[in-house]
């Protein structure tokens, strides 16, 4: 199954961050070990969209709180009651198991958000910081899905960067969740 992206056009002990360094990958459905039963976020146009992609490819379920003008929120979303942007990273945080943040650069705004209200509430997070238009090493990707594993995730909340703010993050971020539920 093609994944194709929308053509809309040192930290606290529980966090860990991730360096990690081809695109444009294929699901095939019968390599697709998912160490997680479900996605949540906020559906956002970057890290969160890639989630919904990946997610929808490999039949994996989504839901998650929205903002009201979200783009491309997940089929199963619920309106926060206060319509901002942390209103809804403040939800998903609460209502997932663990935090994965994808980005190019450091965390800021929503994104440092996420991993602040994630170590408030002692959950696991892990901050994966990408290159531009690089790949990502087996090892890390072996890194990433221990994590997974390790803490026990089954409601995993996917955030990042903007597409707008860096661009390229969706098409990454796709290519490291697609490696994430291949690998054996």
């Amino acid at each position: 199954m093609k994944v194709a992206a929308f053509e809309q056009v040192d930290a606290p002990a529980s966090r860990t961050d991730v360096h990690a360094f081809d695109t444009t990958h294929e699901i095939d459905p019968t390599k697709v070990i998912a160490p997680f039963d479900s996605i949540v976020c906020a559906g956002m146009r970057g890290a969160e969209s890639a989630a919904l992609i990946v997610a929808h490819a490999a039949a994996i379920h989504v839901g998650g709180w929205a903002h009201k003008d979200s783009t491309t929120p997940p089929a199963n979303h619920k309106t926060p009651p206060v319509n901002n942007w942390s209103s809804a990273v403040v939800h998903n945080v609460r209502d997932s198991d663990a935090t994965i943040v994808f980005t190019f650069s450091q965390p800021n705004g929503p994104t440092r958000l996420a991993l602040r209200r994630a170590d408030g509430r002692h959950k696991p997070n892990l901050h994966v910081m990408l290159r531009p238009r690089g790949s990502v090493s087996a090892d890390a990707i072996g890194k990433m899905r221990a994590w997974i594993t390790k803490h026990e995730v089954s409601v995993l909340h996917v955030t990042g960067s903007r597409q707008e703010t860096d661009p390229g993050i969706e098409q990454a971020v796709v290519d490291v969740l697609v490696a994430i539920l291949e690998a054996v």
